[in-house]
């Protein structure tokens, strides 16, 4: 005889739309700032008492939302300046980490600033370069442009103060 069963119930809603509206904008927030999403993810499922694979499909939406906004700037001029702006942060972040003899750091900040730039797809380890031209540097704002140019420029002693003896 089979054991008598106790009928399953619905899970009442532990959140209004609201609520998962304010979750998302926190979560969003958190990333912006630097946290990574396993942090963030723990952080709202202990907040918002949910469960930790609600908060990784609440962190899946805020990605998905910054796709979609991503794409809808794309080409216009905030879009470049967003592009400039982050080009820039890549290529300091790079510095730093070779200064600093990080070859692995600067390894993935060179990476990351190809795939912002769209030279690969960064499916599978050796990515493919995707046909057709890239953006172009008339895309971006001279002001940057101009502060890429001091960032790449070599450094180069200065001819008024030769360097003393030692």
């Amino acid at each position: 005889m089979a054991a008598a069963r106790t009928p399953r119930t619905r899970r009442r809603r532990t959140r209004t739309k609201d609520t998962r509206r304010r979750c998302l904008g926190e979560m969003a927030r958190a990333l912006a700032d630097g946290h990574g999403p396993t942090e963030v993810a723990r952080a709202a499922a202990a907040r918002y008492g949910i469960a930790l694979s609600s908060a990784w499909h609440d962190l899946a939406e805020v990605r998905r939302i910054w796709a979609e906004e991503a794409e809808r700037q794309r080409g216009t001029e905030a879009g470049r300046l967003a592009l400039g702006e982050s080009l820039v942060r890549r290529e300091e972040l790079f510095r730093l980490a070779l200064r600093n003899g990080d070859v692995d750091l600067a390894f993935e900040v060179e990476q990351d600033r190809c795939r912002l730039l769209g030279l690969y797809s960064g499916q599978g380890a050796f990515p493919e370069p995707i046909p057709g031209p890239g953006p172009s540097l008339a895309q971006v704002p001279t002001d940057l442009l101009r502060k890429l140019e001091l960032l790449l420029a070599p450094a180069t002693p200065s001819l008024s103060h030769p360097p003393q003896p030692g």
